[in-house]
């Protein structure tokens, strides 16, 4: 679950997550010393109409007209009018833009009330800025609203301000908000170097997770038109295949498997590029060799090895066409490649049966080799029924891709259905990771591999 994964996380990187927590508090706190916060102060005012109304209705109207005057007034207290006051009346030495800043009125909605609030960096002159400022309401309201006559509303101070206690952001308040911010930043970092390192970059990290040894590592290409067996047969990456044929079959030999599938844990991984090139390489041995493409859902072999076919895989296990028909040869070569087929909606059940497995065994019996290329492991069960029906599986891995959780997941999905893991094969590999002065040596000993001196343990059958 996510949740014991986070958990483990915590755990794990524990000293980290406590010296990031820690710093942003420290840090926090030194911005609150050296930026010296605000202590705010409030005083609170009421309007009232100037003549006393002599009925209800007059003392409604008188209400609703003292409190539009009010937010008009507001603006007017805390505007450049209300911070001149109280620069001439404190001596203040700060611009009126400046004071402006630091003064507020607020009206709450059908209220004829208003709260003055004021801040500063000295609690005893954020008091005497909001008591002065409610103190000279009623003078900068007769000046604007009734100059040389009777005020049509008259304030009067109902709280007035007390000496702020603590400023207006504590400094508890910055020590939590700091932490707070230390800590995201230190669990994100911990679970982005997790997912860093749960990646499979080396042959190490996929043994380990898959349990299984890596047979091969095959290195990235710019441009996959085409196999690399096929369009640049003396190339790294055609040579690693070659590593990879001589190491599988010794294997699958040792283990009297000729039935192998081919899948990976997710998709995107490189399976069928892998399935079809690994093909080609069996064939140039001499070897009768037939592929299987069983990833219904998305087929691709056949397109990868240039081959048309309308008919495949499930037109043989419904029963529509033999295996004979179905098969398409890949010249040069022994290669023959049966195709998905007419892809149904429901591609699963017609797996889960007899059939596939009838399909692979009269294969087994006509070829020296025959692989599968199988679906992804997690996504869906194919990839499960494909495996377990061939007996044998080779697991690809994208390097520094592939996560090994998910690589281990796969591992054990085969385990369920007893099919065996042959090996684990990194595909992909960056430039400089995958051997190449290795393989440049072993370039005489390909070349003559494919003049015909192939180990007899992978010798075309006879």
């Amino acid at each position: 679950m996510e949740i014991d994964r986070y958990i483990r996380l915590l755990r794990s990187q524990r000293r980290l997550i406590l010296a990031v927590t820690l710093a942003g508090a420290i840090g926090a706190a030194s911005l609150w010393l050296a930026s010296r916060p605000d202590y705010t102060a409030t005083a609170e005012l009421i309007a009232t109409t100037g003549d006393v109304p002599r009925s209800v209705e007059q003392a409604y109207e008188g209400q609703r007209y003292a409190e539009e005057r009010m937010h008009s007034f507001s603006r007017v207290l805390s505007g450049p009018a209300g911070a001149e006051a109280l620069r001439e009346k404190l001596g203040l030495g700060a611009s009126v833009e400046s004071i402006e800043g630091r003064i507020g009125v607020a009206v709450a909605p059908h209220s004829d009330l208003a709260v003055i609030t004021a801040s500063d960096p000295s609690p005893g002159r954020a008091e005497a800025m909001a008591n002065t400022l409610a103190d000279s309401a009623q003078e900068l309201l007769d000046r604007f609203e009734a100059p040389g006559g009777a005020p049509p509303l008259h304030v009067t101070v109902t709280s007035p301000a007390e000496l702020p206690g603590s400023p207006r952001a504590p400094l508890a308040v910055y020590i939590a908000l700091g932490g707070l911010l230390g800590a995201i930043v230190a669990i994100a970092a911990a679970r982005l170097s997790e997912s860093l390192r749960a990646r499979v970059p080396r042959g190490a990290d996929a043994r380990s997770a898959a349990g299984a040894q890596v047979l091969g590592r095959i290195p990235e290409r710019g441009r996959r038109a085409s196999p690399v067996m096929a369009s640049a047969p003396l190339s790294p990456g055609a040579e690693a295949y070659r590593s990879l044929r001589a190491n599988l079959l010794a294997l699958a030999e040792e283990h009297e498997r000729r039935v192998i599938a081919v899948s990976s844990a997710l998709r995107g991984e490189g399976k069928t590029e892998l399935t079809a090139n690994l093909g080609l390489a069996i064939a140039q041995t001499g070897a009768r060799i037939a592929l299987v493409d069983a990833n219904l859902r998305a087929p691709r072999l056949a397109e990868l090895l240039d081959l048309q076919s309308d008919f495949g895989l499930l037109d043989v296990m419904a029963g529509r066409l033999s295996a004979d028909l179905a098969l398409c040869r890949r010249p040069p070569g022994a290669l023959q490649v049966l195709g998905a087929g007419r892809t149904p909606l429901d591609s699963t059940e017609l797996l889960d049966g007899r059939a596939f497995g009838a399909v692979l065994g009269e294969l087994a019996d006509r070829f020296d080799w025959v692989l599968v290329d199988a679906p992804a492991l997690l996504p869906s069960t194919d990839a499960v029924v494909a495996a377990r029906e061939a007996g044998a599986a080779l697991l690809v891995a994208h390097a520094g891709s592939t996560d090994t959780a998910q690589l281990s997941q796969a591992a054990r999905a085969l385990g369920i259905v007893e099919a065996e893991l042959l090996g684990v094969v990194l595909n992909r590999v960056p430039p400089g990771r995958h051997g190449g002065g290795r393989y440049a040596e072993n370039g005489a000993r390909a070349r003559a591999r494919l003049a015909g001196s192939e180990p007899a343990s992978i010798a075309r059958r006879t």
